[in-house]
């Protein structure tokens, strides 16, 4: 049978192909998709053909939502008619992989998947892999309900990490150039938002914190930011021998975002000064996939201050190509 597929034919071409498929080998289930998410960052670098590893001509998406319509030899846990999430396909025919999620079938090994609980629309479960991302990130940083957080950037993973941080009960500073984004930040239980455009972002968190936070979260994917975030972190304090505290916490400066170009600190006085620790954030685990899926299935996530909209398969190569219009 053949399969649909959305091609990245090269930078900032796509088109709509057909390839035929293959047979399912033991342990794999094929999928018709109901829903294929579209993550404008990432999109855009892949597109862009900034991706690494990303060889055109390629199938993109890392989130697809399916209902399971056959099963091969050795599945165990999975019948047909399931409702499961992926983060894409095994196979993509003549074209390369990154990851293979926008295809109208997608063959994927049964270890791969999580099963959508009946009693979650599959809408809301196509974020299960973005929310896994900041939710890993998030759980790297250490956030806790004693800190003090700062995110710059609230695209969608940012703004994630926003969520995420204030369900451990975090106090949260959301910082962006776009009100529009701020406003759903605030929506979604940011404590302070900043427009960067508008107001000194240094000046303001240093005010707002009476020194600095105990986190910064860079979510810019723009290299030249992740210095300046580093900054908003409190300096530890020097120890002497009438410290009360030998052991002062340290600040910690997360990296969640993705980006192309190299990132570069001032030694003096970003890291000497502040005596950070710097945490970089590498995708998600499987169980960072569990994880998620319950928060979402338990309305932990507030859909309502995400900024998103649903198009039919056809239409996605013109709205990925005017995502920055």
């Amino acid at each position: 049978m053949k399969t649909k597929a959305i091609v990245f034919a090269g930078p900032f071409q796509i088109e709509i192909k057909d390839f035929e498929l293959r047979e399912l080998r033991e342990g794999e289930v094929l999928v018709k998709t109901i829903y294929t998410g579209v993550s404008p960052g990432t999109e855009l670098r892949v597109l862009s053909g900034k991706q690494v590893g990303g060889e055109f001509p390629l199938i993109p998406g890392y989130e697809n939502v399916g209902k399971i319509v056959k099963v091969g030899k050795g599945v165990k846990d999975l019948k047909e008619g399931m409702i499961v999430f992926s983060s894409g396909t095994r196979f993509t025919g003549p074209y390369n992989r990154v990851w293979g999620g926008q295809v109208e079938y997608s063959i994927v090994g049964e270890e791969e998947v999580i099963i959508v609980p009946e009693d979650l629309d599959p809408l809301y479960a196509v974020f299960t892999k973005t929310c896994a991302i900041a939710l890993h990130g998030v759980k790297r940083a250490r956030v806790s309900s004693k800190d003090k957080v700062a995110i710059v950037g609230q695209g969608l993973i940012g703004h994630l990490a926003l969520q995420m941080s204030k369900i451990n009960g975090a106090y949260v500073i959301a910082i962006d150039v776009v009100e529009e984004r701020l406003k759903n930040s605030i929506l979604a239980g940011a404590d302070y938002g900043i427009n960067a455009k508008e107001k000194d972002v240094y000046e303001e968190v240093m005010k707002i914190t009476n020194g600095g936070v105990d986190v910064a979260i860079d979510v810019t994917g723009v290299a030249s930011t992740v210095n300046n975030t580093a900054n908003l972190i409190r300096p530890r304090p020097y120890v002497s021998k009438s410290s009360q505290d030998p052991d002062p916490p340290v600040g910690r400066l997360l990296i969640l975002g993705s980006y192309t170009d190299p990132i570069c600190f001032n030694y003096h006085p970003t890291l000497f000064d502040h005596e950070i620790d710097i945490i970089v954030s590498r995708d998600c685990t499987y169980f960072d996939l569990l994880e998620a899926i319950d928060l979402i299935r338990n309305k932990k996530v507030n859909f309502n201050a995400i900024d998103f909209e649903t198009f039919d398969f056809l239409e996605c190569g013109e709205r990925i190509s005017k995502i920055n219009e």
